[in-house]
């Protein structure tokens, strides 16, 4: 569901941005052929990740980019009773959160490996001007993903 929400947001950006770059968003999971949708893939696309096209990483090299990195829980926070309230308040601000966006999760697929956005400069060089790896709960870093895209901008006019 978060990453649901990352798309939300990332679109929002691009939305608003005068000269955004081609936007692509990369899955590790591909719907079944015979047309049911049951990893919400194509739900992913047509109602959250609206700004660009999807594409499939069947080998994950991206997710390797990336760290390979799974969801972890916050074992210091959930095995200490005393900051069970804190744990909770964060669900309950998480939960409002996508609440108010309308984001709403399936649970199916793997969910487990996280993901990311990357700002990658044009070809031939292709170089990652700008990472940023997805953290379980927390919300996209608009603001630095803008300035990314700014600079970006300004490579490609210095250019």
């Amino acid at each position: 569901m978060l990453c649901r929400e990352e798309a939300v947001d990332l679109c929002a950006l691009i939305r608003q941005q005068a000269s955004a770059p081609p936007v692509f968003g990369v899955c590790k999971e591909q719907e079944e052929s015979d047309g049911l949708s049951e990893l919400g893939i194509a739900e992913f696309q047509s109602k959250y990740f609206t700004c660009g096209s999807l594409h499939l990483n069947e080998g994950r090299e991206l997710f390797e980019v990336l760290g390979n990195r799974r969801i972890s829980l916050p074992m210091g926070k959930l095995l200490n009773p005393f900051r069970w309230s804190e744990v909770r308040s964060d669900l309950k601000a998480m939960k409002e959160r996508t609440d108010r966006k309308k984001v709403e999760g399936n649970m199916k697929g793997d969910g487990l490996v996280q993901g990311g956005v990357l700002v990658v400069g044009p070809a031939p060089t292709c170089e990652v001007l700008y990472t940023y790896f997805e953290e379980t709960g927390s919300v996209l870093p608009v603001q630095d993903i803008e300035q990314a895209i700014t600079d970006l901008a300004g490579r490609a006019i210095a250019s």
